[in-house]
């Protein structure tokens, strides 16, 4: 049964790919340029922060689209742009006459993309942890099939791909099949703001979080955000709940505060959650808020497990720790790119144990572990990807081919 599902789902890929070729009968337009992130479910990630810069610098010179399903989302001062759901007639009507295409995840592999327009997957994890794709027990033989399938026709069509560090090279060259020359060395724009922003503009992310969630923006913010189980479209609930008196004990005694707020952070990836501690009032529940980085940047310390999310935080040089109760099967069923014990922060499988890691913690020690952790995976984080990516689109953009 699986295998004539996936069988039957490439077939259709493959007509899809030969009937979209209708499309060709409009011409692309040499000024657009079409971002997305997570199929249409945020405005944020890489593509947000490449596209208010160019927007800033360009806005009359270009024609913007975005994939979002929700267009209250895009910000009041870009209300203007063209907003287009995920997979409607008009995404790929904008798909295909798009001069360049950004995105955070690969393009839909039955979208046949044109020779003279360019394709950035810019991604949306950052270092070299958990292993990426197919590449994990959780596919049968022909669901890997379909994904390597798939997988293949995406390489084809992208034409750069944004690298965090080294190792992210060095692993999704493979688990994606794309050229080494096709990555750009030049970091994450998401991550640009830990490295240019100064104290007034991080109180600013700040305070629009507290505002919006109506937080005192004295508190000491606690932000947990654990990965997401399962696979992309079928994703498995989870609740190892970390919302107890002993652990926020242990936070007041090392950081010396008296008021704590967690904020609850889920993965953005589709299925049915459910909501850990919803009865506590100093839980807040901010698994819709379009930007991670935003609350990254407003967060005082992070508690995740496998998520990537600790390579964009290690670069801002706040406190973090990993809680993994489900350690051993994680790894079975996905392991890791990098041993968890050369991450930058350590791991508890134990509620107990993570209060022991939160009461010996160390600045100067976990400092040092960060860098040593950037060094080891070859860290390109400057400050400047956006600026970077951006010159490089505005080339493309202001010439009549591609090179």
């Amino acid at each position: 049964y699986v295998m004539v599902i996936c069988y039957i789902k490439i077939a259709i890929i493959n007509i899809l790919r030969i009937l979209l070729h209708l499309f060709y009968i409009f011409p692309i337009k040499k000024n657009r340029v079409l971002f997305s992130a997570y199929e249409g479910r945020a405005y944020g990630c890489n593509p947000k922060y490449i596209f208010e810069s160019l927007y800033r610098k360009a806005s009359l010179e270009y024609e913007f689209v975005w994939c979002l399903n929700n267009k209250k989302e895009l910000p009041v001062e870009y209300r203007g742009v063209i907003c287009v759901k995920f997979m409607s007639l008009l995404h790929i009507y904008y798909l295909l006459t798009s001069k360049i295409l950004v995105s955070n995840m690969g393009i839909e592999p039955f979208i046949p993309k044109r020779n003279n327009q360019k394709f950035i997957n810019t991604w949306h994890g950052g270092g070299a942890y958990k292993r990426m794709g197919f590449d994990n027990s959780l596919f049968t033989k022909y669901e890997s099939l379909y994904m390597r399938t798939t997988r293949n026709l995406r390489s084809k069509m992208t034409d750069y791909m944004i690298a965090s560090c080294r190792a992210y090279i060095e692993n999704a060259s493979v688990t994606f099949n794309i050229e080494c020359n096709k990555f750009l060395s030049t970091g994450m724009p998401r991550n640009d703001v830990f490295a240019t922003s100064n104290v007034y503009e991080r109180e600013c992310i700040r305070k629009v979080v507290c505002d919006l969630y109506n937080i005192d923006p004295h508190s000491f913010i606690i932000l947990y955000a654990p990965t997401f189980r399962g696979q992309w479209r079928k994703q498995i609930n989870h609740d190892y709940d970390i919302y107890n008196d002993c652990l926020l004990e242990a936070i007041r005694i090392r950081f010396g505060k008296t008021k704590c707020v967690f904020l609850n952070r889920l993965h953005i990836a589709p299925y049915e959650r459910e909501k850990s501690g919803a009865d506590r009032v100093d839980i807040v529940d901010v698994t819709q808020y379009g930007d991670m980085q935003d609350l990254l940047c407003a967060s005082d310390i992070l508690i995740t497990d496998y998520s990537s999310s600790i390579w964009d935080y290690s670069l801002a040089y706040k406190p973090a720790f990993l809680y993994t109760p489900d350690l051993e099967t994680y790894k079975e069923d996905v392991n890791f790119l990098t041993p968890i014990e050369l991450w930058p922060y350590p791991y508890a499988e134990t509620i107990a144990s993570l209060c022991k890691l939160i009461l010996n913690y160390n600045e100067k020690d976990a400092e040092e572990k960060i860098k040593q952790h950037h060094e080891l995976l070859g860290s390109f984080e400057t400050g400047k990807a956006t600026d970077k990516i951006c010159d490089l689109m505005k080339g493309y953009l202001s010439s009549n081919k591609f090179s």
